[in-house]
């Protein structure tokens, strides 16, 4: 990887929840400084996790670049969503492109 690269994955250690070699982690990648710290979270969906509902995971960020300590998963329930196939929460990136 060149420098100022990130590489994480559902097994890195403190993502949250479990990895399936379906679910399709990193449909989706977004930057932003939702919490006005100065320093931009990353945004990882998985459109294919759970039948399709769809996952996204919320990675703090550090003073190095994003963390996985303390990430977060929001899941459909979790906001509120029905937990039912094609949901596709985090969208469907370039899923339907490849």
């Amino acid at each position: 990887m060149g420098g100022g690269a990130y590489a994480f994955t559902e097994d890195t250690a403190h993502i949250p929840g479990v990895g399936e070699s379906e679910d399709a982690f990193g449909t989706t990648v977004a930057v932003g400084d939702i919490n006005k710290d100065g320093k931009p979270e990353l945004f990882i969906s998985a459109a294919e996790k759970n039948s399709s509902t769809g996952a996204v995971w919320v990675l703090p960020g550090g003073t190095d670049g994003p963390t996985a300590k303390d990430s977060r998963m929001i899941t459909a329930p979790s906001v509120g969503f029905p937990q039912k196939d094609n949901t596709l929460l985090g969208g469907n990136g370039l899923l339907g492109v490849i």
